[in-house]
């Protein structure tokens, strides 16, 4: 054999071994360095952290006339409508509630400004600049018109703060959500998700549940928690999508991976929470099918690929 074909023949041979390594050994290479990561339980807690500004329905009561003020009931007392307030002598002006709620005897200046009526049109700037706090106004001796206490009603209140673009996604009007105040957690509602533009959403919740010094509180930080589940963990990095579903490449008993869809519960952009084992899928027809979906322990691509 001349020079010339053993050269020709060791490339052929050069070439053939090149294409079995690309045919059979590199996607065994590739498959064993792929990122993967076990499916375990956990849980997703989404939480704002802020300060709020408590928005309540507040009847200020002035004294009726100059002279000695007679109290009958305590701070955060609560009323009926028609119950006798206060007297002032002498001659013995009466005022009597005109609605039930709590009483309160520490005043801040903003019961006509920050009301359930100004609350989507108060300026965040506004609130932010002010300065105020709450000052007790109760005193034996009073003037004519002086402000003496106030009536809060104590059947609902509301929250009002504001959020990001990014944290706007935790909420959904109707909601419901925990919010952790200095004295306790309470129960609301999202009552309205307003854009106020430059990144910045204006949330107001309502709540009919009792919390203590909520007459007299103006403004506090509280943490609101918007969602919080438990199942299955996935980085959202391992979530793909194939022929229109949502879905993870689960690696088989042979090695290869497959395509299994998945059903998101929640995410906070990082990861999500799914369901087990398998949930259910609206058909085209209306109808409701079982699918089969990721269990506890499966290994899945971190960076599956884009089809």
């Amino acid at each position: 054999m001349s020079k010339g074909a053993r050269i020709a023949t060791y490339i052929f041979l050069i070439v053939v071994l090149g294409l079995a390594v690309v045919i059979y050994v590199l996607p065994s290479v590739t498959d064993f360095l792929a990122e993967t990561s076990i499916i375990e339980y956990g849980q997703l807690q989404r939480t704002t952290e802020t300060e709020a500004w408590f928005i309540r329905e507040e009847r200020t009561i002035q004294a009726p006339a100059a002279g000695s003020a007679q109290y009958y009931f305590e701070e955060g007392e609560r009323v009926r409508k028609g119950s006798r307030l206060l007297e002032v002598f002498p001659g013995n002006y009466t005022y009597k509630s005109e609605g039930s709620g709590l009483v309160s005897y520490w005043m801040d200046g903003l019961e006509t400004t920050l009301t359930p009526e100004t609350m989507l049109t108060v300026s965040r700037e506004y609130l932010e600049d002010w300065k105020g706090s709450p000052i007790q106004v109760q005193q034996e001796s009073v003037t004519a018109g002086q402000s003496v206490m106030k009536v809060v009603d104590s059947d609902e209140w509301r929250l009002l703060y504001w959020v990001t673009d990014s944290q706007v996604t935790a909420y959904n009007k109707g909601s419901s959500v925990t919010v952790s105040l200095p004295l306790g957690d309470v129960t609301a509602t999202v009552e309205s998700i307003t854009d106020d533009g430059e990144d910045s959403w204006r949330i107001v919740l309502r709540s009919n549940r009792y919390y203590e010094e909520m007459q007299k509180l103006r403004n506090t930080p509280v943490t609101v928690v918007t969602s919080d589940k438990k199942g299955l963990v996935i980085k959202n990095s391992a979530i793909t999508t194939l022929d229109g579903d949502v879905g993870v490449y689960v690696k088989q008993v042979n090695g290869d991976f497959e395509f299994v869809p998945i059903s998101v519960l929640g995410t906070d952009g990082n990861i999500s929470i799914v369901a087990a084992g398998s949930f259910n899928k609206k058909q085209p027809d209306g109808t409701t099918k079982a699918v089969t979906t990721v269990s506890a322990f499966d290994e899945i691509l971190n960076q599956p690929p884009v089809k």
